[in-house]
């Protein structure tokens, strides 16, 4: 029989072991997130050049926003979606990026960029080109992924030679 002290000795044992918190998983050093990111803006990057709905999609959050400029922001990303198509049939897109500054906060990520954007359309017209900013912000998914959640951008040439070389 246990005497009251080795009892006593063995239930406060099985107390802490009981109580104590479990490991938490590891999070990702700051290395390892903006290292993830910049393969999301890779993967995103190539989907857009190479007109690649689907994998633009894939790229975005359930929630995503895009504010493009000069025109209203697709309410969800059905009508993105449909954004995208549509861009995607009268031009092919190239992007020449910097990422400018990012900074993460803990699940989101703020990435300022800038760079320069050409539209070479697929049937008649000109070539336009645009120096461009914005920015992104990047949101960790429950897998560990990141995607982006908002993109914002807007030109750096003057309103008046903006709308003249896009027609307006």
């Amino acid at each position: 029989m246990l005497s009251f002290r080795t009892a006593t000795v063995v239930l406060l044992g099985f107390t802490f072991v009981g109580c104590s918190q479990p490991d938490k998983p590891q999070m990702p050093s700051a290395e390892d997130d903006l290292a993830a990111i910049s393969a999301a803006r890779d993967q995103l990057s190539t989907a857009l050049e190479s007109g690649d709905v689907p994998g633009i999609m894939a790229g975005l959050t359930a929630d995503h926003l895009t504010m493009p400029p000069d025109q209203p922001a697709p309410p969800d990303n059905q009508a993105l979606t449909a954004w995208h198509e549509n861009s995607t049939a009268l031009y092919a897109f190239h992007g020449d990026f910097t990422t400018d500054d990012i900074q993460l906060y803990g699940d989101l990520a703020i990435e300022r960029w800038s760079g320069a954007t050409r539209l070479a359309p697929k049937g008649d017209g000109e070539e336009i080109s645009d120096s461009t900013k914005g920015v992104w912000i990047w949101k960790r998914q429950v897998d560990g992924s990141w995607k982006l959640l908002w993109s914002v951008w807007n030109s750096n040439l003057p309103a008046e030679e903006a709308s003249m070389e896009v027609g307006g």
